[in-house]
């Protein structure tokens, strides 16, 4: 996106009322840095009050315990308690240290030199990363269109502290071969903390600081940066100037010193893109998480269907071991013929005088005989089985 494209939104949000605010979840923004003296506080406080000037609620979170941004904004170093040291070491509210601003929707949490006892007693901590995330997310962030950590240079435990807590982080760099270098190596490593809390912590933009065109190295390394690292570098850069290293002398943003300099204008133009990029990462976030609800009722529904299909196939497994088991007397058997009575069958002509017997069972008693006079002569002499009926 072209500067006068940025220029021209910020004009037409102009004519149409600035003022607004968006009932989505404010976006938490850490603001960090490898080295120092690239313009994270001046960043910090100044988009803050870019942002608040045209309508959005800004919360700014002081970690660095320098306290450059406290100080920035007016609040004497005798003023500071509570800090942001009482929130996360003493477990104060975190509403009884938010304070307002001279500047109208922007408030301020100071930060304080207790903060330098937050390496060891966070380290001794079970999860010492997740401490602030823990204190912002109960309920500030829907308080807020933005809420922006500025948090100490390097990669300290307060560091981490505000990467794992944001939705993003934007990275001030000045154009010069040091804060190259400290880029890339800043970039690792927000990717390392952030799979290791199992966060989702993109880059929200990469801002050049300090940029001075009639230097032939500022315009190189800038080049340079740019070709590098592509979209994530913001469109607007912030420029050189007296004015904007003045404010601070007097407790004042850079638009209440001197609200018609460079690097005023500048400062605007950056909270308009950043509003800008702010959308299409909710937009990206609601994608994603619509995404992850299809996969999760997906895969709930494939796991219906096979358990439905293995209790399908338990049913079945046990009907078939049910009917190997069915006891014999259960299987259908024909029955056996039915005997006719023998009344029913003719009587044969006996002689006279014998009784009459029905056939059969005269031919049993000749079977008898038979077998009677067999067995009598099984019992005889084998020397007088041969000679018949001689043995008498």
């Amino acid at each position: 996106m072209l500067r006068s494209q940025i220029q021209q939104i910020h004009e037409e949000r102009l004519a149409h009322g600035s003022r607004f605010h968006t009932e989505d979840a404010g976006l938490i923004v850490a603001i960090v840095s490898k080295k120092g003296g690239v313009g994270k506080t001046t960043t910090a406080v100044n988009l803050g009050a870019a942002l608040a000037s045209q309508g959005r609620r800004v919360l700014l979170v002081d970690l660095d315990p320098q306290a450059s941004s406290s100080l920035w904004l007016g609040v004497a170093r005798a003023r500071l308690a509570p800090s942001t040291a009482d929130v996360l070491l003493s477990g104060a509210r975190l509403d009884s240290a938010i304070r307002p601003t001279r500047t109208r929707g922007l408030d301020l949490l100071t930060s304080s030199a207790d903060l330098l006892q937050c390496e060891r007693e966070l380290g001794a901590r079970r999860e010492p990363d997740v401490v602030l995330r823990q204190r912002l997310r109960a309920g500030v962030e829907a308080r807020y269109d933005y809420v922006f950590i500025d948090a100490p240079a390097g990669l300290s435990m307060l560091t981490m502290n505000a990467l794992v807590a944001s939705d993003a982080f934007l990275v001030p760099v000045t154009p010069d071969f040091l804060a190259l270098e400290g880029l890339d190596n800043l970039l690792q490593a927000t990717e390392r903390i952030a799979f290791r809390n199992r966060v989702r912590l993109p880059c929200l933009g990469i801002l050049l600081t300090k940029v001075d065109q009639r230097t032939r190295l500022s315009k190189d390394t800038a080049a340079r940066i740019r070709e590098q690292h592509g979209h994530r570098v913001f469109t607007t850069e912030i420029h050189g100037n007296v004015r904007i290293a003045e404010a601070p002398a007097f407790g004042q943003t850079i638009f209440e010193y001197d609200g018609q300099s460079r690097s005023a204008s500048d400062y605007r133009l950056l909270a308009v893109e950043v509003d800008l990029r702010r959308e299409r990462h909710q937009a990206k976030a609601a994608q994603i998480a619509g995404g992850q609800a299809a996969t999760v009722q997906a895969a709930r529904a494939q796991t219906a269907g096979v358990q439905t299909a293995s209790l399908e196939r338990s049913a079945e497994a046990g009907r078939h071991t049910a009917e190997r088991r069915r006891p014999a007397a259960a299987l259908a058997v024909e029955p056996p013929p039915a005997i006719e009575p023998a009344e029913a069958r003719p009587a044969e002509k006996m002689a006279p005088g014998k009784p009459l017997l029905p056939a059969a069972v005269e031919s049993a008693r000749k079977a008898d005989g038979a077998d009677a006079e067999h067995d009598e002569r099984r019992s005889r002499p084998i020397w007088l089985r041969g000679l018949g009926g001689l043995a008498g």
